[in-house]
């Protein structure tokens, strides 16, 4: 489902057959095809001096071009840092001394005396409870109330170009004192929540979209998903699903999410294999249990964000910025909706369509359920009686994946939110037999309010979640500012090159891949799928690749200027739309 452009959707989690973004395995080179183009990585820079606090030195290097035409792709850490010793001593972040109304921490934390001895964590390290003699006076009585799951993962970071940050920035474990809860409609059970979240709500009914559209080439199909997730500040086709700038003494492992989809989606739907006699169905589900909203004045952070925020160097250095915007993203959530989808992604045969007499309405109606799931965790298929005799045409299976006679080719499924066990149980199904049944859906389903994923968010700078109480708080936002605008430039699809014949360049984790039109095939959509289509390469608009932005001009008269040039190598008469200026005021 498509929303408006400030917000990120989010997909798919699959496993993945082989990884756009790992050096890819040579395959036969195509004859008559492009060269390939490797990767090129400019220089290292000089190593920085020395940090005070870190004892690191720092250096990076940029992206020159990216792999395209199976070439070598760019999937290497752009910023390096090696041990140094120096005599200067790390400026300690001051802290005023606790009040005569606070309670001062173990770690040198001041809270309110009020919170001390209330049954809460509220120091992170229980030092406020350690102090006790008496039974706490708990801020919800006698309820012992257990922290809502949603609440726990709320304003989750999000990264603009499709990673999944590795950290959350919140300190949702906090409550400041206060016994804020909300009701389970299902349950009736009182689930608390922290200070940070503002307002939390569980659907009394949940909220289920539903829908198939049936592709007749996989390049279609693949930009539409591609640009369901494209935020409203990256315009352009440029996608990086997996995070390359790595922290030391940190799970560098991200979640199952959207990594996971596209890398799979992207091999399924770009394979040569699948160009000709195929179709594709595209089903999507999800599933909305429940919404959030953070508080915007005073959040409590992490203090392990607070450490990460201190120990970012004063002066910018472009690989330890971006490798904070990996781990906590280039945005957080302020306010989202939580639950479960799942999309699958059919590849089916003509032939055998035709051969069998089997529309295109036939394979909608009968690959999948239309199911429906109420708040009283019932499902049912809506089409169930219809479907009885319906689809049983010519006794065909058509969820059988056999032999090469089947309808079914291949499914890339994905399924995002609830228990691990009940997403396995459900990814299996329909892997294995191509349709998703009633039951399994409905276990899984019931899952989902324990397990809720961030399906929708409106997104926020990061940079604002720095307090500034912190020292040098306003510069190292300013540098998280350069280190956004940086970030998108690095990997930009205008180091790519041009696709032939009217195809769309787009840029995955470091490598260029040429979305072709529905006649032409190949690295480049260099080829004609079929001899007698000679006359679309007469008429086929040969469509340039803009070049990067040059530098912002110098400020001059309150305005500033840059420029770009359209890239038409390898076509004849290429041309790019748009403009090759840009001004500012300044």
């Amino acid at each position: 489902m498509k929303t408006a452009a400030v917000f990120v959707t989010f997909g798919f989690l699959s496993n993945v057959a082989f990884v756009l973004g790992n050096i890819r395995m040579r395959t036969v080179r195509e004859v008559e095809g492009p060269a390939e183009i490797n990767c090129k990585m400019s220089p290292w820079s000089e190593w920085t001096a020395c940090d005070p606090c870190q004892k690191k030195q720092f250096r990076s290097r940029r992206i020159e071009n990216f792999g395209q035409f199976n070439g070598l792709v760019c999937n290497q850490p752009l910023g390096d840092r090696r041990s140094c010793k120096n005599e200067i001593d790390c400026p300690k972040e001051e802290t005023p001394p606790c009040s005569s109304t606070e309670f001062q921490c173990e770690s040198g934390e001041c809270i309110k005396k009020r919170l001390v001895c209330n049954g809460d964590n509220d120091c992170g390290d229980f030092s406020d409870e350690d102090v006790c003699d008496e039974e706490p006076r708990r801020p919800c009585g006698k309820n012992d109330l257990e922290l809502s799951e949603m609440a726990r993962g709320a304003g989750h970071g999000i990264n603009m170009l499709g990673s999944d940050p590795r950290e959350n920035a919140f300190n949702n474990e906090f409550y400041n004192g206060v016994c804020n809860y909300v009701r389970d409609p299902k349950t009736l059970e009182k689930l608390r929540y922290p200070w940070n979240v503002m307002t939390l709500t569980y659907e009394a009914n949940v909220h289920e979209t539903y829908s198939k559209e049936v592709y007749e080439h996989s390049s279609m199909m693949l930009k539409e998903i591609l640009d369901e997730t494209t935020f409203s500040l990256n315009a352009e086709l440029s996608f990086k699903f997996s995070a390359t700038e790595q922290t030391p003494g940190k799970n560098n492992s991200t979640k199952l999410g959207l990594g996971y989809k596209y890398n799979k989606a992207i091999t399924t739907l770009t394979s040569e294999s699948l160009s000709k006699d195929k179709s594709f169905m595209r089903v999507k589900g999800q599933i909305q249990v429940g919404t959030f909203r953070m508080r915007s004045r005073n959040p409590v952070m992490k203090d392990t964000f607070r450490e990460d925020v201190f120990y970012l160097p004063l002066e910018y250095t472009k690989g330890e910025y971006f490798r904070f915007l990996e781990d906590y993203g280039t945005h957080y959530a302020i306010s989202g909706k939580e639950g479960g989808e799942y999309e699958l992604i059919y590849v089916l045969n003509k032939e055998v369509m035709k051969r069998k007499s089997l529309t295109t309405k036939d394979v909608q109606h009968c690959i999948t359920p239309s199911v429906s799931f109420d708040s009283a965790d019932k499902a049912t298929d809506t089409h169930a009686e219809l479907k009885a005799d319906y689809c049983k045409k010519d006794n065909e299976k058509i969820g059988g994946m056999a032999d090469d006679g089947a309808l079914i080719h291949e499914v890339v499924a994905s399924i995002r939110g609830g228990l691990p066990e009940t997403i396995a149980a459900l990814k299996t199904k329909i892997e294995n037999t191509g349709v998703m049944d009633v039951d399994t859906y409905v276990k899984w389903a019931k899952t989902l309010g324990n397990a809720p994923l961030l399906i929708h968010s409106q997104p926020e700078g990061i940079e604002n979640l720095i307090p500034l109480t912190m020292a040098n708080a306003e510069a190292k936002k300013e540098n998280l500012r350069r280190a956004l605008q940086e970030y998108i430039a690095e990997y930009s699809v205008c180091k790519c090159q041009p696709c032939k014949n009217g195809g769309t360049v787009m840029m995955v984790n470091g490598e260029c891949i040429c979305l072709c039109p529905a006649q032409f095939k190949g690295w480049a959509c260099e080829q004609l799928k079929d001899p007698m289509l000679t006359h679309y390469e007469r008429t086929a608009v040969q469509e340039g690749n803009w070049g990067c932005w040059t530098s912002w001009s110098t400020c001059t008269e309150g305005r500033r200027s840059r420029t770009r040039s359209c890239n038409t190598n390898g076509l004849s008469g290429g041309t790019c739309k748009g403009s090759t200026a840009d001004s500012d005021y300044c």
